[in-house]
Parts: structure tokens; sequence; C-alpha cells
């Protein structure tokens, strides 16, 4: 089990793609993590709402970017 830690989140993670994003977030919260997921990096207050949180992902478009867009 995860725990948090001077209210430090312990787990982050970033998804290429929404769909990963969310399979990771199932993982997590299957195992008794509690996370979040946002689809872009959340602010401090967004954070507040979520009271004993240990993870938190965030979705990206990554997987639609051209090698240039990269």
């Amino acid at each position: 089990m995860v725990r948090m830690e001077n209210n430090r989140l312990l787990i982050a993670f970033y998804g290429d793609d929404f769909t990963g994003s969310t399979d990771a977030l199932e993982f997590l919260s299957r195992s008794g993590i509690k996370t979040v997921l946002f689809i872009e990096a959340p602010t401090a207050a967004q954070l507040e709402r979520y009271p004993g949180l240990q993870a938190i992902g965030v979705a990206g478009m990554s997987r639609t970017y051209s090698p240039e867009e990269m």
C-alpha cells in the first residue's frame, strides 16, 4: 500500500494518450491507491479538492503529434 508522506504525492504519471492514461488510473485505483486523472497539469487548488490523494496522472496528447511537433 502506498502512503502519503508529508502531504506529498508518491506517484505521478504522464500518459501519451487518454486511453493509456485511464488504464494506468484503473490499475492504481484497483490497487487501493487514491488516484485522480487530469487532462493538464493540475494546480495546487485542484489538488486540494482531493484530500488523501496518493497519485496523479496527466492524460496527454503526445501520441497524436508528428515527429516535428514533438
